[in-house]
């Protein structure tokens, strides 16, 4: 697992059409776990969506949508696979205040695999195993 960790300052009056890219290579392929702080002061003017290759991964729902908080930190687990390489993360993010610049901190979790799909090759491998050792019998 490797962490990444990107600190991005929004621009005041940042529409969401004019949203700022951040892009982020990294050197694996799946995004395991995603962090977004939100400082105080955001009030749901400060948004933020991740995008691979043009396609949005965060939010889920709506689609087009954006992610809003204050002052408190919004996290999940993601599973999200990327395409590539090279593995490349479009940070966008936009700022309805008009008075300030705001700042939110974005972590990634980046796997090369997820443990459900290692759980899953290694059960297949063993019952491969397995049927190779009855039919020996």
């Amino acid at each position: 697992m490797t962490l990444y960790t990107q600190v991005i300052t929004v621009p005041p009056a940042t529409r969401p059409r004019q949203a700022q890219s951040t892009l982020l290579e990294v050197q694996a392929a799946v995004v395991d776990h995603v962090s977004i702080a939100f400082e105080d002061g955001c009030f749901r003017t400060v948004g933020v969506r991740l995008l691979s290759r043009n396609r949005q991964f965060a939010p889920h729902d709506p689609p087009g949508g954006w992610l809003f908080g204050n002052n408190e930190k919004v996290e999940w687990r993601e599973e999200h696979t990327l395409d590539g390489p090279p593995y490349l993360i479009d940070i966008q993010t936009h700022s309805m205040a008009a008075d300030y610049p705001h700042e939110v901190e974005v972590r990634l979790e980046i796997v090369k695999v997820t443990m459900e799909r290692a759980l899953s090759d290694l059960t297949y491998t063993l019952n491969q195993v397995a049927s190779g050792l009855q039919r020996k019998r």
